[in-house]
């Protein structure tokens, strides 16, 4: 009954992304690519033979509400094969050269990475760049799935104080709970791609560019249909329409469900998240612009240079507005420990999350505070909630795991022959879930991740996976005792 509830939501999976894989293969056909319409359709066609085969399989099984061996191998199931089904056109059509290759980016475009190893995107096919936005759209969608039903239903990593959209009390079918959801949330984050396309469509862009880029931005990818990303323009007005859709998607989105149910709009102002994430993008954003400046980057053309990458950086979506900037070693620092920190919790965004990154500097508050009155007591609050301790506990568990991770994936990176720096560089960005195009941007070297081994990329695809996972959903499998009744 386990493995049968578990891998039922797999095969739910597989057939949205067999559905999903019509869409390219009309594109390919009415670009006149042919073959490449032909490609996608066999795809689709084995995705959903192996999506009906599951289904059969475990047919009879209800999909009951979310428990933590279910859920937690349910979800690094779906985020570890989902990739693999789609990344079979993109092997076919042979815009990558290796099989690892096809996977490291559709695993990035599924976990909303944004981290590319193809090459010449300017002459790529239109049903392949149409493809990796639509997989980071559906992915983006998933991930707040992911984390309004399951990790604030189930809690871990500091994730319980989180308040979850999704109805509690009754044992709902989780299939009910789901629908909730995608009926709650849904439907802002499809009326946000579909703003952020026309708005990026006035600004300049073309139709499908501007469909593509709104899929890109709203899930917190990064793809772009350029090798040079958002800099191929050259656009202050299409950086701005990004800067704006790239924050609303950062925020927490059951906040814009409230708002649109008759909460009052001041509810953006006494969020604690929001109110961090704005303070950091404005004090990194006049950062970076000075970074800039100092190298004579800034003209008349690249005067939102320093906010984009910002918000790009902090948001996690990695879009990249102006290739020819030196950042310099202390812009890469920032832009580090931004995509570090990231974005919200119950958003596309990755990182550690602003609601850990703020409980975190308030502990060390509490400390520092505790120094010059060792017998004090001090309350530790969450906007106008109490922090309790055992949640305390797990956002510190959380941190340590974080960094240790980082730290063992740079360690590992390094033993395939990628400089330390520049490994440390790689696994912050991956494993935040920004990615920052093909990593020359954080690297010295200059190669990207396209020139790594196999055996590093095959590293950065657990790095994508852990980070978009929380970490402890994918850690906690491999415990024992996690498997004991």
């Amino acid at each position: 009954m386990f493995f049968a509830s578990a891998i039922l939501p797999l095969g739910w999976s597989l057939g949205v992304l067999a559905l999903a894989m019509l869409v390219p293969s009309l594109v390919a056909f009415g670009y006149g690519e042919s073959e490449q319409s032909q490609v996608f359709l066999l795809s689709a066609l084995l995705t959903a033979f192996a999506s009906g085969a599951i289904i059969i399989a475990t047919r009879g099984v209800a999909l009951q509400a979310p428990r933590r061996r279910e859920g937690f191998f349910s979800a690094t199931l779906i985020w570890t094969l989902v990739p693999g089904f789609a990344a079979l056109p993109l092997y076919q059509i042979g815009v990558v050269d290796t099989g690892v290759d096809a996977w490291f980016e559709t695993v990035s475009g599924f976990t909303t990475t944004g981290a590319t190893v193809i090459h010449q995107l300017d002459i790529t096919e239109f049903s392949v760049l149409i493809w990796r936005a639509l997989l980071q759209w559906l992915g983006g969608l998933a991930t707040i799935v992911l984390v309004v039903v399951l990790l604030s239903y189930l809690g871990g990593g500091g994730m319980q104080f989180f308040e979850s959209a999704m109805p509690r009390g009754e044992r709902k079918a989780m299939s009910v709970q789901i629908v909730h959801t995608l009926k709650s949330i849904g439907g802002i984050y499809c009326a946000l791609t579909f703003l952020c396309a026309v708005f990026l469509w006035f600004a300049g862009m073309t139709v499908f560019e501007s469909i593509a880029h709104a899929f890109s931005a709203v899930s917190g990818g990064g793809f772009s249909t350029r090798d040079a990303s958002i800099a191929a323009f050259s656009s202050p007005v299409i950086e701005l329409v990004l800067i704006i859709f790239m924050v609303a998607s950062a925020v927490n989105f059951t906040l814009h469900w409230a708002v649109l149910h008759g909460r009052k709009i001041s509810i953006y102002t006494t969020d604690v998240e929001i109110r961090a994430l704005a303070g950091l993008i404005v004090a990194a954003g006049a950062m970076l612009t000075v970074i800039a400046w100092s190298t004579g980057a800034l003209d008349s053309h690249h005067m939102l240079t320093g906010l984009f990458m910002a918000v790009s950086t902090i948001t996690t979506s990695g879009f990249v507005s102006h290739t020819d900037t030196s950042w310099a070693s202390a812009g890469i620092m920032l832009m580090l420990m931004l995509m570090f920190t990231g974005g919200a919790t119950g958003s596309t965004a990755g990182g550690l999350k602003l609601l850990r990154f703020t409980a975190l500097v308030k502990m060390a508050g509490r400390e520092l505070s505790r120094l010059a009155h060792p017998h004090g007591v001090v309350a530790l609050k969450y906007g106008s909630r109490p922090i309790d301790t055992g949640t305390l506990h797990a956002i510190w568990s959380y941190f340590c795991i974080y960094l240790l991770t980082i730290v063992g994936l740079s360690v590992i990176l390094a033993l395939f022959g990628v400089g330390f720096t520049d490994a440390l560089g790689m696994v912050v960005s991956v494993i935040s879930n920004s990615g920052l195009g093909d990593g020359t941007l954080l690297v010295e070297s200059g190669n990207g991740y396209a020139d790594i081994s196999d055996g590093a990329k095959y590293s950065l695809i657990a790095a994508m996976i852990l980070g978009r996972l929380e970490f402890l959903t994918v850690l906690v499998l491999l415990s024992p005792s996690f498997w004991r009744r």
